[in-house]
């Protein structure tokens, strides 16, 4: 028997929202205990109250890329974008790639296949992957989540992902 743990938080979703609007595009941080629900948190409250608010959540799970941050970052926006390029416009809500699933298996995936114009450079292919999925919202606002972004400090490159 599975118990679920979670519990809704939509209040403070929505708080992070009102902050976002009110100040503009920038950077809030969330810290608590391991197994406290952030994850959860991004995922079932702050993504879907965004999308609901005309933006853009793009969730990324930096700890399971800390062995090459760049290249998983990059991958998992490439993977962001190409699966919001294949979907219908108005379901376009939050997207969240699981990147251990990338790269698996006996062919090459298309976060591996380079795309016309796809530099070959990782933190050349963050950014391409940022503008292409900005130029993707139109004139929604990408709200880019990135949980365990502390394992950036852990990697000798993580401070040029940064």
């Amino acid at each position: 028997m599975s118990i679920d743990w979670y519990y809704a938080r939509p209040e403070l979703a929505r708080g992070y929202l009102v902050e976002f609007e009110r100040r503009g595009a920038r950077a809030l941080s969330m810290m608590a205990e391991r197994g406290s629900g952030k994850t959860a948190f991004l995922q079932q409250d702050l993504g879907p109250i965004a999308a609901a608010h005309n933006r853009m959540p793009i969730y990324l799970d930096v700890w399971a890329v800390r062995n090459d941050p760049a290249v998983g970052i990059a991958n998992q926006l490439k993977s962001a974008a190409q699966q919001l390029e294949h979907k219908d416009p108005r379901k376009r809500e939050l997207t969240s790639v699981n990147i251990s699933v990338l790269g698996v298996g006996g062919g090459m995936t298309a976060a591996h296949r380079p795309e016309p114009g796809e530099p070959t450079n990782e933190l050349a292919r963050i950014n391409f992957w940022c503008d292409r999925l900005a130029n993707i919202a139109g004139d929604k606002k990408v709200m880019l989540m990135l949980d365990e972004v502390q394992e950036l400090a852990t990697h000798p490159e993580g401070v040029d992902v940064a």
